[in-house]
């Protein structure tokens, strides 16, 4: 297996996979129940894990972390100032 080719696929298809997302698509998830909601964000996730593990596999390296921004910071100080929401 050639991990460039493998690589290219892969961020071939999450491009395709941002182009094919409507503004209904959001509208749909605005409809969900809290419940549904927390299923999908778990569900986005698992595969997001799932690629990091992928990449490991096929050599290629994590993307780097990046510090929140500072309006994060200000907004979990104001809102949950002591660790909870």
């Amino acid at each position: 297996m050639n991990p460039s080719l493998t690589q290219r696929e892969l961020i071939e298809r999450q491009i395709a996979g941002h182009e094919a997302v409507t503004r209904a698509d959001y509208d749909r998830v605005g409809e969900l129940t809290l419940q549904e909601r927390a299923d999908l964000i778990d569900a986005v996730c698992s595969i997001a894990a799932a690629q990091v593990v992928a990449k490991r596999h096929m050599g290629i390296e994590s993307t780097p972390k990046r510090r929140w921004p500072d309006s994060t910071w200000e907004l979990l100080k104001r809102y949950a100032p002591n660790g909870q929401l």
